[in-house]
C-alpha cells in the first residue's frame, strides 16, 4: 500500500512522493543555495576588493611619487678635488711655489627657470716659508658664485662669475672684464688668471643672434703681488724699495667706484660669428704718478686707476675644416704706465689673428698673430709698435690619456718670450698628473724678461672626489 493509499497510479503516485520529498527538504536546500550564493558572493567580493585594493595601493603609489616628484624640485651636483703643485726654480733651490688647494664646486638647478652654480677653494702656499716676503700662507676664497634665471628668450646671470669676450684663445684684445690675478699671474705660458667680478649679464636670443648686456656695479682690480713675491714686477720692486728708504712715499689713490658697462652683439651664421663689442670699464692694474706730498715734504708715487672705452670686432670662421679666428680693438684713452712715473692716455690700437686644425683626430695646431700700437707722444718705457707670435702644439697618446705638448708667446719687437713644455696624464677618472717646464725670457724690463729668473719645472697631482 502506496503513503497515498488512493491513488492506483503509481507515476502520479511517484511524481507525489517526489513533490512530498522536496517540500520536506525544501529548507535544506534553502540553506545550500544561500550557502552557495554567499561563497560565490565572498569570493567575488574577495576579488573585487583585492582588485580595489591592488588599483588603491597603485594610486597610492604613483601618488606618493607624484608627492615626491613635487617635493624634489632641486637637481643638486657637486664635485671636489685635492690638488697639489709644486714649482721648482731651475736658478734657485727655493721654489717658487709649493700649493696646496682644495677645490669645491655645486651646481643647482630648478624643475623651473632657475639654476645656482658656486664653486670656491682653499689653499696654501708652502713655499712662502722658504723666502722673506709679505705673502700669505694661506687664501680662501670663492671662485664663481651666481645666480641664472633661464627663459625662452631672456637670460639673466647674476653674481660672481667670470665674462669672457672675443675669439682669440690667446693674447685677447676683447677680453676686458675680469682682471688679470697678478699674484699667480700665469695659468699657462699663453694665458692668464683672472679674478671674477661681480655683475649682471643679460642675455637675449633674437633668433639671429645674441644681446648681450653687462653691468659691474662695483669694480673689482687686480691685486699687486706682494712685496718679496717672485712675481713682484721691477718696478714696483724699486718704488717699494725706495719707500722703505725713505726716499719716495708711495700711497693708494682713492679707487673710483663708478659702474662699468659692456654690450655685445654676437651674429650667427652656419659656420662663422661676428660680433660688436663695446665695453667702458676700468684699466684693473694700477698705475702710478709722481707727485709731492707736502704733508711729509716728500715725493709721493701715486697709485690710480683710470677709465677707458673699448670698440671692437670679433669673428670666427670655419673654413676646410678649420677655424680662422680675428679680433681688432680700438681703445679709446687706455693709460700707460710710463717709466717716468706718470701716467700718460693714449688711444691703443690693438688687431690679433690666428688659426687652429685638428689633424689624425687628437693633433692640434693653434697658431696667432697679434699687432698692438698706441697713437701720439711716446710713452717713455713703452713700445710704440708691440707685435709677435702666440702658438700651442699638442697631441694625445696612449688612448687618449696622455696629452703632451709645447705652447708659448713671442714679442718680435721686444724679444720677450714664455715657453712652455707640457704634459697631463689622466690616470683614471679620479687621480691625474701633470709635469712640465716653463722658460722665460727677454729684456730685463720687459713684461715677461723682467721674470728671466722664473724658469722652473713644475709637477703636478689632482685627485677628484
Amino acid at each position: 500500500m502506496n503513503k497515498v493509499g488512493f491513488i492506483d497510479n503509481p507515476k502520479l503516485s511517484a511524481i507525489i512522493n517526489i513533490t512530498i520529498g522536496l517540500k520536506k527538504s525544501w529548507p535544506r536546500l534553502i540553506r545550500l543555495w544561500l550557502l552557495i550564493a554567499i561563497f560565490i558572493s565572498l569570493n567575488s567580493a574577495a576579488a573585487a576588493l583585492a582588485d580595489s585594493s591592488d588599483k588603491v595601493a597603485e594610486s597610492v603609489k604613483l601618488g606618493r611619487y607624484a608627492q615626491s616628484e613635487r617635493k624634489r624640485t632641486l637637481d643638486f651636483n657637486w664635485s671636489a678635488w685635492l690638488e697639489t703643485t709644486i714649482r721648482q726654480s731651475t736658478y734657485s733651490h727655493k721654489p717658487i711655489s709649493m700649493r696646496q688647494r682644495i677645490w669645491a664646486e655645486t651646481s643647482i638647478k630648478s624643475k623651473g627657470p632657475l639654476s645656482a652654480f658656486v664653486s670656491g677653494y682653499v689653499e696654501g702656499d708652502f713655499s712662502v716659508f722658504t723666502r722673506y716676503s709679505y705673502e700669505k700662507f694661506g687664501t680662501a676664497a670663492f671662485n664663481e658664485a651666481y645666480l641664472t634665471i633661464d627663459t625662452s628668450r631672456l637670460d639673466f646671470i647674476l653674481g660672481l662669475q667670470q665674462i669672457r669676450w672675443g675669439e682669440a684663445d690667446s693674447m685677447s684684445a676683447a677680453d676686458v672684464i675680469n682682471p688679470i690675478d697678478y699674484r699667480d699671474p700665469l695659468a699657462t705660458a699663453r694665458s692668464n688668471q683672472r679674478l671674477s667680478v661681480v655683475a649682471a649679464d643679460v642675455r637675449a636670443d633674437l633668433g639671429f643672434g645674441l644681446l648681450d648686456l653687462v653691468i659691474v656695479p662695483w669694480p673689482r682690480f687686480s691685486s699687486l703681488p706682494k712685496s718679496g713675491s717672485p712675481w713682484e714686477p721691477k718696478a714696483l720692486r724699486y718704488l717699494r724699495q725706495a719707500d722703505k728708504a725713505g726716499i719716495i712715499v708711495t700711497r693708494e689713490g682713492q679707487k673710483a667706484r663708478h659702474t662699468q658697462l659692456g654690450a655685445r652683439f654676437k651674429l650667427f651664421r652656419q659656420g662663422f660669428d661676428l660680433a660688436f663689442i663695446y665695453f667702458r670699464g676700468y684699466e684693473h692694474a694700477p698705475r702710478f704718478s709722481l707727485g709731492f706730498d707736502q704733508s711729509v715734504m716728500a715725493p709721493a708715487a701715486t697709485a690710480s686707476y683710470d677709465t677707458y672705452e673699448t670698440y671692437a670686432l670679433s669673428a670666427a670662421v670655419s673654413l676646410f675644416n678649420s677655424t680662422l679666428r680675428a679680433e681688432a680693438a680700438y681703445k679709446s684713452n687706455y693709460p700707460f704706465q710710463s717709466s717716468l712715473i706718470s701716467v700718460e692716455k693714449r688711444d691703443d690700437f690693438q688687431v690679433v689673428a690666428g688659426w687652429d686644425k685638428n689633424f689624425f683626430t687628437n693633433l692640434i695646431i693653434q697658431a696667432q698673430g697679434f699687432y698692438f700700437r698706441y697713437s701720439g707722444a711716446e710713452v717713455w718705457g713703452v713700445d710704440r709698435e708691440r707685435y709677435g707670435i702666440s702658438f700651442n702644439l699638442e697631441n694625445k697618446f696612449f688612448n687618449e690619456a696622455l696629452r703632451s705638448g709645447v705652447r708659448g708667446v713671442y714679442y718680435l719687437t721686444s724679444h720677450d718670450y714664455c715657453l712652455e713644455l707640457f704634459n697631463e696624464y689622466d690616470f683614471d677618472d679620479h687621480l691625474k698628473f701633470k709635469i712640465g717646464y716653463m722658460l722665460l725670457g727677454g729684456k730685463d724690463d720687459g713684461d715677461i724678461g723682467q721674470y728671466d729668473k722664473n724658469d722652473h719645472v713644475y709637477a703636478g697631482i689632482k685627485y677628484y672626489f
